[in-house]
């Protein structure tokens, strides 16, 4: 998924304009523009965004992941949530989904 492109279809199912959600974030309208053109966002940015259209981004993504499709756009969560806890667990391995001591 998109989260810009997706942001940007919510914006106009529900009729909000670009100057009310720059209001709502506390930025101009070009830094709205350019959200809708990022393929990630940070989360607390996102849950101001959510709150602002009173639209729920997160539950698009758990969807996504319940539902096994974990690659989108070129993401793969299951990939970089790895990547992502190995500098944070150095000497433990994530494999099949259990914490275990990493052998060397």
């Amino acid at each position: 998924m998109h989260i810009g492109s997706r942001i940007r279809e919510v914006v106009k199912e529900r009729n909000v304009s670009v100057p009310f959600l720059a209001d709502a974030l506390c930025c101009t309208r070009e830094n709205v523009y350019k959200l809708f053109l990022k393929g990630h966002l940070d989360t607390d940015l996102l849950l101001k965004i959510s709150e602002a259209l009173q639209y729920d981004f997160f539950a698009e993504y758990s969807r996504c992941i319940q539902f096994g499709d974990s690659s989108h756009n070129g993401y793969n969560f299951q990939q970089n949530f790895s990547q992502q806890l190995q500098p944070l667990h150095k000497g433990y391995n994530f494999e099949g989904g259990t914490e275990k001591p990493a052998t060397e």
